[in-house]
């Protein structure tokens, strides 16, 4: 997996989250229960609109990652596909050329932050607090933004993603991975 070395960072972010996650008691008062959001979801679609046109957003063949931990922290990794992600020729995430550097940018969201839910235990609110997009840093994000009811079954979260004062919207669906009728594996 030499084309995830590129992003070091967001890797321990996410293994962070998923470790933390799995060290947490679900009956620990300190958290909501229910809370339908916790969970693994995989990225289904992710297209973005812009002056009335519809493309993919990450490519043809993206990847993405969006853990709700149920100590109310989420983690969010989207990357086109990663086979098309340069190889940095100097082997240093520090030393990358221009034209890998943009290719990076370009090509993955990373995204951290913490989250709510509802007396109902679905999802309420977030605020983003970090990213690999810093114009979002503490973006407030509510169920305009996020939602996990679309089909009614708890398995798809659609998500709208936007720049404020643009009418550019990159629209982003989730797929919960195992359990709740949602997919056994991670794409």
């Amino acid at each position: 997996m030499q084309h995830f070395a590129v992003l070091p960072s967001l890797a321990v972010l996410l293994a962070s989250t998923l470790v933390a996650a799995t060290h947490v008691s679900f009956v620990d008062s300190e958290y909501p229960t229910p809370n339908l959001v916790a969970g693994t979801w995989s990225l289904a679609t992710a297209n973005i609109t812009q002056n009335g046109t519809t493309a993919p957003a990450f490519g043809d063949h993206p990847v993405g990652i969006l853990i709700f931990a149920p100590t109310l922290y989420f983690s969010e990794l989207i990357t086109v596909d990663p086979s098309t992600l340069p190889v940095f020729t100097s082997n240093s995430k520090t030393n990358g050329t221009a034209a890998e550097n943009a290719a990076v940018v370009a090509g993955t969201l990373g995204q951290i932050g913490n989250y709510t839910v509802a007396s109902d235990g679905t999802f309420k609110s977030e605020v983003i607090i970090a990213s690999t997009f810093p114009n979002w840093i503490g973006l407030y994000r509510n169920t305009t933004a996020l939602n996990e009811t679309v089909d009614g079954t708890g398995r798809l979260m659609h998500e709208m993603l936007h720049d404020p004062g643009t009418s550019t919207r990159v629209e982003i669906l989730w797929e919960r991975v195992g359990g709740h009728g949602g997919r056994n594996e991670w794409r």
